[in-house]
């Protein structure tokens, strides 16, 4: 099977409540490799064999379950997917400021899934 490069955004860490160090020895036990983690961002790269993103995610939120006794909710994505995201540049459209903070934010599941399953919708 293929081995892919991963992130991991991780909500709701903050240094109060999860260290990286043990974060990422979740991740190792959780059967990953070449773990790293970014600062307290709650952000994790990880290598894994190639798999849907939501059997990733909820691999890590057992192991976080298990090894620190509370799951922050991943949202896993394959680290090429956002270098395309970068390389299209979804704000050039936009006259921004120079040094303008530009932010994504990444749903677990597409916006017309959501819709779609809403009672309402």
């Amino acid at each position: 099977m293929a081995i892919r490069r991963y992130a991991a955004f991780l909500r709701g860490v903050t240094p109060m409540n999860a260290k990286m160090p043990a974060v990422k020895r979740c991740f190792e036990r959780a059967g990953f490799t070449d773990v790293a983690t970014v600062l307290s961002s709650g952000n994790v790269v990880f290598n894994a064999s190639a798999s849907y993103e939501e059997s990733l995610a909820r691999k890590a939120e057992a192991a976080m379950e298990k090894e620190l006794g509370r799951a922050f909710p991943a949202i896993v994505r394959p680290v090429d997917a956002l270098r395309a995201i970068l390389d299209s540049d979804p704000y050039k459209a936009f006259r921004l400021p120079s040094g303008a903070k530009r932010v994504v934010t990444f749903l677990r599941d597409p916006m017309w899934v959501r819709r779609r399953s809403h009672p309402s919708g």
